[in-house]
């Protein structure tokens, strides 16, 4: 069994990679054997969608795939032959970040049939982890209109019904006192980071285990 999980963030060892790391574990815990491929976007070099729509063409040679030669090209094709997906990526100017849609642009746009059906024969387990600044009081909840409907619209009709997990507060400077700040306060941020991240650390490996499970 194989599984991808994709690092939208351009840190590859803080909020978001760590909470993908957990979900890496909760998919091996299910099985010793089970594969987990670790992709982190901003390594690649790659493009969104061009809207060239030879995916879309009827009995053209590349329906139901993307013609871009880029990194994504290979990537894509093992993706969707894959066990399950999982994509994390932290919030940026109220969305996630430009390297992850870009990547689901690749990812989605190919297998979305414009009807009834599906182009990919088969459920894949897809999941999202996406790690955020706000909190649900002060503007956080916003989001379930421009990230999460979206999202779960698109990969329910393509794929299948994703598990998403939304951590919020989290930390943005390792050091507050080090950076231009007036709007996050150090103490809170260190009490949430102390007190809630691990609960959602724990909640990234259950939902590796999920996608196991459905995969």
């Amino acid at each position: 069994m194989t599984y991808y999980i994709v690092n939208g963030s351009p840190r590859t060892n803080f909020n978001t990679k760590q909470l993908l790391e957990k979900t890496a574990e909760g998919i091996k815990r299910i099985k010793e054997n089970n594969r987990v491929e670790m992709i982190d976007l901003y390594k690649l070099n790659y493009k969104g969608c061009m809207a060239c729509f030879n995916c879309k063409l009827k009995e053209g040679s590349f329906y139901g795939k993307c013609p871009i030669r880029d990194d994504l090209e290979e990537l894509l094709e093992k993706m969707w032959e894959s066990d399950g997906i999982i994509i994390g990526s932290p919030v940026y100017f109220g969305n996630l970040t430009g390297e992850t849609r870009s990547f689901m642009e690749r990812l989605i746009f190919p297998k979305f049939h414009y009807g009834e059906g599906k182009i990919l024969e088969r459920e894949l387990p897809v999941g999202i982890i996406v790690s955020m600044n706000l909190n649900p009081e002060n503007g956080g909840l916003c989001y379930d209109k421009t990230i999460f409907e979206p999202i779960n619209a698109f990969l329910e009709s393509t794929f299948s019904k994703p598990e998403i997990l939304k951590v919020y507060d989290t930390y943005q400077f390792k050091d507050y006192d080090l950076y231009e700040n007036q709007i996050f306060s150090k103490e809170h941020k260190q009490q949430v980071r102390e007190e809630n991240f691990p609960k959602d650390l724990q909640k990234a490996y259950e939902l590796g285990r999920t996608i196991a499970k459905k995969g």
